[in-house]
């Protein structure tokens, strides 16, 4: 048996990790394959020889997705998904608040002179229309995922977002041509506020789930942080500062006084003190001579080391303690388990019962319009 982790790309609810984890599962020599949302990374257990990274790039493709190989460091608060959230939520409220204040104003008696309905249906229609462009720019990734993965046959939460603020804009927008023509009372039936609101909302909680993200990963992001990233490498009469990556098993590293270990190894030369409380939780320094063991991202306290390098960055009791967090993100409860399961039927239902719902009002000798406006709802 060998695992293998991948990154995730496009995933946006339980919905996609249902489908990811079935496209992958229909892979042969796959055993077992575990998608986690909050990391997007998917651990994948199967039998024998490394499996083709192509075909299980072409799986989680042909389901609407993209994998990418797993990259250890998680993303950085500087470009985390939560600030382009948040910047895109914002773009939707100024779009939203002045579209509800539009088309509530006849209801709370404000006169809006030129923008109201009543007097001027076309410039009110057509104000409106160009208030929620805004809106629909900044939902335009529930546009793209959502009728991608709908086209694909395995629908996601975007999908229901696309449709029913799709179905809402063109719907207006068909009754703004009809103003425009001289249908008037059709004022009444414009739904640019519906759809601007739906996204600002949706996107408020995109933000909010970006961020719990975000959360999940701050202890990896604090343990990679443990390590430093540059080392003193002893080459003859000569001390070099390197790349951590640069190190190879059998390199001698200078450990000055204060600063941390780099890699795993032991000590050929020197003696000091080394606070390892980050691997036992000793408050206490430990005393460290030649031919002593010392880990990665453990605290010279006192006197200058030389080490032996014996393990590599990915190799070391630290990297250890990294890949045993990151396994636990990915383990799921029954309970996750179980939402899982039905999140891969919710999105179907949904959009059985609105085409139910629909035809069930138009059939019974509703409008077209008012029968859509169920649809969406």
């Amino acid at each position: 048996m060998t695992i293998q982790t991948l990154q995730i790309k496009g995933m946006t609810c339980a919905a996609c990790v249902r489908a990811v984890e079935r496209a992958v599962k229909k892979v042969d020599g796959v055993a077992e394959v575990a998608v986690n949302l909050a990391t997007e990374k998917a651990r994948i257990v199967f039998e024998g020889a490394d499996l083709d990274w192509n075909t299980l790039a072409k799986a989680v493709s042909d389901a609407g997705y993209e994998a990418l190989p797993d990259v250890k460091n998680p993303p950085s608060e500087k470009n985390s998904p939560q600030q382009l959230y948040f910047q895109r939520f914002l773009w939707a409220l100024a779009s939203a608040l002045p579209l509800l204040l539009l088309s509530m104003g006849p209801m709370l008696g404000l006169s809006l002179g030129t923008f109201n309905p009543n007097r001027s249906p076309f410039i009110y229609a057509l104000v409106e229309f160009f208030l929620v462009l805004p809106a629909l720019y900044a939902g335009r990734d529930f546009y793209y995922h959502g009728f991608k993965t709908l086209l694909k046959g395995s629908p996601n939460m975007d999908s229901l977002v696309a449709v029913g603020t799709g179905a809402a804009f063109l719907t207006s927008v068909w009754a703004l041509v009809r103003i425009g023509s001289g249908e008037t009372a059709l004022v009444n039936q414009l739904y640019f506020d519906t759809a601007a609101v739906i996204l600002a909302l949706i996107l408020l909680g995109k933000f909010l789930e970006a961020s719990a993200k975000g959360r999940s990963s701050e202890a990896i992001r604090k343990l990679l942080s443990l390590a430093p990233q540059k080392a003193w490498r002893v080459e003859g009469e000569q001390i070099l500062e390197v790349d951590v990556d640069s190190v190879r098993v059998g390199d001698v590293l200078l450990v000055k006084p204060g600063e941390k270990i780099a890699l795993d190894g032991c000590v050929v030369d020197g003696r000091s003190s080394v606070d390892e409380a980050l691997l036992t939780g000793e408050s206490l320094p430990v005393e460290k001579s030649e031919g002593l063991p010392v880990w990665a991202g453990t605290l010279n306290k006192h006197g200058a080391l030389k080490v032996r390098v014996e393990k590599l960055s990915g190799e070391t009791a630290l990297a250890g303690i990294v890949k045993l967090v990151e396994e636990a993100q990915g383990a799921k409860a029954p309970i996750a388990r179980l939402a899982d399961v039905v999140s891969g039927y919710f999105v179907p239902v949904v959009f059985a019962l609105a085409g139910l719902a629909f035809l069930a009002w138009f059939l019974t000798g509703h409008s077209a319009v008012f029968s859509l406006t169920v649809f969406v709802a």
